[in-house]
C-alpha cells in the first residue's frame, strides 16, 4: 500500500536513527580517507614580503585595478619561465618530472599579490621548503619593482621650465651683440679659434652602456616573446582542428528527438506542398497556415538542438584548452606590444643628437675679444638648447612610465609553521560530509517503510478508525540466535566494506587532488 500521509521530521530523524551504525560508519569512512589522503599532501611553507607604492603624481588610483595588475604580471608566463631558469629557486618537490608548462601552472597557483594598506603590497609564495619560499617571494618581489620602476628619474617640469628661460634670455642677448656689431653676423656660424673647449651634452660611458645594455635586453625579450606566439600558434591551430573536427562530428545525428523532428518536419513540408500544389490552397489558407506555425516550431527546436550540441563541443576540454590557448596568445601579444613600445622610446632617447663643438673658424676676426665673447655666448646658448632637448625628450617618454615607485622594505623570512594542509579542519570537514551523506542514504533506505502501515497515526489515516490493540513480534531463543548471527555477519561484511571504502576514497581523493582545489578556491 502506497502511503501518502505527511510526514513529520521526528519520523524522518526515527527512520534515520534505525540506520544509526551505518551512518557512522559513512562518516568514519570518510574521515579516515581524507586524513590518509592528507598524510601524502606535503606541508605547504608561506612567505610574503613588503613593497611600498609611492605615486609620483598624486592622483588616486583605483586599488583594485591596481592589484589586479600587479597579480597579472606577479603570475607573467615570461618572469616564471625566467624564475625556472635560475638554480636554488624552484620547488624541488614540484620540479622533479615536471615539464616547464607544469611547473609555470604550479608557481602561478602558488604565488600571490595582496594589499596591506593604503600604499603597501605583500607578495607571497608558498613551497615545500621555507627557505625556498623566502627565496621566491624575495625573486618575485624584486621582480615586480624592477618592472614598475624606471631607471632614472625624468626631469621635472621646473627644471625644464628654468631650462627654456635661459635659451630665451641667452637668445636675447646674441640678437642684441648682433645689432651692436654688424661684423659678428659673417661669423655666426663660425667658432674661435683660440676659444676654450666647449662643454659637451654627450653623456657619460656608463649611461651610454646601462642604455645599450637596456636596449639589448628588450631586443632579447622582444625575440622570446615572438618564438613563444609562434608556438603558440602552432598549438592554437593544431587544438582548433580538433574542436572543428568535433564540430563537424556532430553527435545529433545519433540524438532521436532531432531525427524525429526532421522526420516531423519532412512530413510537414509534403503535406503543405500537397495542400498548395494539388488543391491549390494559398498560404494564407486556415490549415496551411497552421501546417507552417509548426515548420517554424520545429525549426526552433531543432536550432536549439545545435546551439546546445555546439555549447557542448565549446565546453569540451578541447574547446576549454582553445580558450586559454587564445587568451595566452592575446596575453603575449599584448606584452610584445608594450615591449615594442619601450625599445622604441629607448631608441629614441639613445639617438638624439648631442651638442657638438662649433667648427674651427676661418675668419682672421674671431680671435678678437668681442668675437670670443660672441662665440662664449653662442656656446652657452647652444648648450642649453642640447640640455633642454635632452630634458623634453626624457620628460615625453617618461610621461607613459608608470606614476609609482615600488620598494621592497621587508624582505621575506623563512616560515616555522606550514600553512597547509589544515589536517584537523578537513578531516572534520569531511567527517561532517559523510554524516550527512549517511543520513540522506540513511533515509532513503527508510523510505519503503513510509509505504505500509507502521504505528497508530497510519491506521487512523487510512481506517478512519482508532488503533485498539497491538500485538508486539515475538521471538523464539532459535530465532534470536539466528538473528544475532546474522548481525555479527552483517557487522563483519559492513567493517570489510568500510576499509575497502576506505582504501578506494583516499585513491580518489589523492587523484582529484580535491583538498587543494578547496584551499586555492
Amino acid at each position: 500500500m502506497s502511503s501518502r500521509r505527511p510526514r513529520r521530521l521526528s519520523e524522518y530523524l526515527r527512520a534515520a536513527r534505525f540506520r544509526k551504525l551505518f551512518i557512522i560508519m559513512t562518516a568514519l569512512v570518510f574521515a579516515a580517507a581524507a586524513w590518509l589522503a592528507l598524510k601524502r599532501q606535503p606541508d605547504l611553507y608561506e612567505a610574503s614580503t613588503l613593497v611600498t607604492i609611492e605615486s609620483k603624481s598624486g592622483q588616486a588610483i583605483d586599488a583594485s585595478r591596481r592589484l589586479a595588475t600587479f597579480q597579472q604580471q606577479l603570475i607573467s608566463r615570461a618572469r616564471l619561465e625566467a624564475i625556472i631558469e635560475k638554480p636554488g629557486l624552484v620547488d624541488e618537490t614540484i620540479a622533479k618530472g615536471a615539464s616547464q608548462d607544469d611547473l609555470v601552472v604550479e608557481m602561478q597557483a602558488r604565488a600571490r599579490a595582496s594589499e596591506c594598506g593604503d600604499n603597501c603590497l605583500r607578495i607571497s609564495y608558498r613551497a615545500s621548503d621555507p627557505a625556498t619560499a623566502a627565496k621566491m617571494a624575495d625573486a618575485l618581489a624584486h621582480e615586480i619593482v624592477a618592472n614598475n620602476t624606471k631607471q632614472g628619474s625624468p626631469p621635472s617640469s621646473a627644471e625644464t621650465e628654468a631650462l627654456r628661460q635661459r635659451a630665451i634670455e641667452l637668445s636675447a642677448r646674441l640678437r642684441m651683440l648682433e645689432e651692436k656689431s654688424p661684423g659678428l653676423l659673417a661669423l655666426k656660424d663660425a667658432a674661435p679659434v683660440v676659444a676654450a673647449a666647449p662643454r659637451s651634452a654627450v653623456p657619460s660611458a656608463e649611461a651610454v652602456r646601462a642604455q645599450q645594455l637596456t636596449i639589448e635586453s628588450l631586443k632579447d625579450r622582444q625575440y622570446l616573446i615572438q618564438q613563444q606566439l609562434a608556438d603558440l600558434e602552432q598549438r592554437v591551430a593544431s587544438v582548433r582542428q580538433l574542436v572543428e573536427q568535433q564540430k563537424n562530428g556532430s553527435s545529433l545525428r545519433d540524438n532521436p528527438t532531432y531525427a524525429a523532428l526532421i522526420a516531423r518536419r519532412t512530413e510537414l513540408q509534403g503535406q503543405r506542398d500537397t495542400l498548395i500544389n494539388r488543391q491549390e490552397l494559398t498560404e494564407k489558407h486556415p490549415r496551411v497556415a497552421a501546417i507552417i506555425d509548426q515548420i517554424a516550431a520545429i525549426n526552433r527546436q531543432i536550432e536549439e538542438l545545435r546551439q546546445q550540441d555546439a555549447n557542448q563541443a565549446s565546453q569540451s576540454p578541447e574547446g576549454r584548452e582553445l580558450r586559454s590557448l587564445e587568451s595566452e596568445r592575446n596575453r603575449l601579444k599584448l606584452e610584445l606590444e608594450i615591449n615594442n613600445r619601450e625599445l622604441a622610446r629607448r631608441s629614441t632617447v639613445a639617438s638624439v643628437p648631442s651638442a657638438t663643438p662649433a667648427s674651427a673658424p676661418t675668419h682672421a676676426a674671431a680671435a678678437t675679444p668681442a668675437a670670443r665673447s660672441y662665440f662664449d655666448l653662442k656656446r652657452s646658448y647652444e648648450d642649453v638648447l642640447a640640455r633642454l632637448d635632452s630634458a623634453e625628450t626624457k620628460l615625453s617618454a617618461g610621461a607613459s612610465a608608470t606614476s609609482e615607485m615600488l620598494r621592497v622594505v621587508e624582505p621575506a623570512t623563512a616560515p616555522q609553521r606550514p600553512v597547509w594542509p589544515h589536517r584537523w579542519l578537513l578531516v572534520l570537514g569531511a567527517f561532517g560530509a559523510g554524516l550527512a551523506l549517511g543520513a540522506t542514504f540513511a533515509v532513503m533506505a527508510e523510505l519503503r517503510r513510509f509505504a505500509t502501515v507502521q504505528d497508530a497515526r497510519d491506521v487512523d489515516f487510512y481506517t478512519r478508525l482508532p488503533l485498539l490493540a497491538a500485538i508486539p513480534k515475538t521471538f523464539t531463543n532459535d530465532e534470536r540466535k539466528k538473528q544475532a548471527r546474522r548481525a555479527t555477519i552483517r557487522l563483519a561484511v559492513g567493517a570489510a566494506l568500510a576499509v575497502v571504502a576506505t582504501v578506494a576514497l583516499t585513491a580518489i581523493f589523492v587523484a582529484t587532488n580535491i583538498f587543494s582545489l578547496i584551499s586555492r578556491g
